[in-house]
């Protein structure tokens, strides 16, 4: 192994993406967001010395309550995603599986000609 080896960077392998286990983990983010915002709520609605004001009200609303909107919709999108691409793959491989028994049918189709063929010179002869 060559000194220049060390410092070059491997290429990454692309893994697939289990589609449950990324659903999972978005749902567990936007549950967690959609847990604080309701606290943050209650404590507002509840009053007293430590509840927050309503700028902190408005900013939690504003970046906990956006933000699980935002990480449910990129994850609808990527799951959207996965699937079409899954699909395009399903579909590639049935046309692959369709070519490839057309050709077995054209070369079986051929194979009972050249016999028929070989049985028609044998009653000649």
């Amino acid at each position: 192994m060559a000194f220049k080896d060390l410092f070059r960077k491997k290429e990454k392998e692309e893994r697939p993406i289990n589609m449950t286990t990324l659903i999972m983990v978005r749902l567990l983010a936007v549950g967690y967001c959609l847990y604080c915002l309701w606290q943050i709520i209650q404590m507002y609605i509840a009053g007293g010395e430590e509840a927050p004001s309503i700028w902190l009200l408005l900013l939690g609303i504003l970046v906990l309550g956006g933000g699980s909107v935002f990480v449910a919709i990129v994850t609808v999108r990527k799951v959207l995603q996965l699937k079409a691409a899954e699909r395009e793959l399903l579909d590639a491989e049935d046309a692959e599986l369709a070519r490839l028994a057309a050709e077995a049918e054209e070369d079986s189709e051929a194979e009972e000609e050249d016999i028929t063929d070989e049985e028609d010179f044998e009653e000649e002869a």
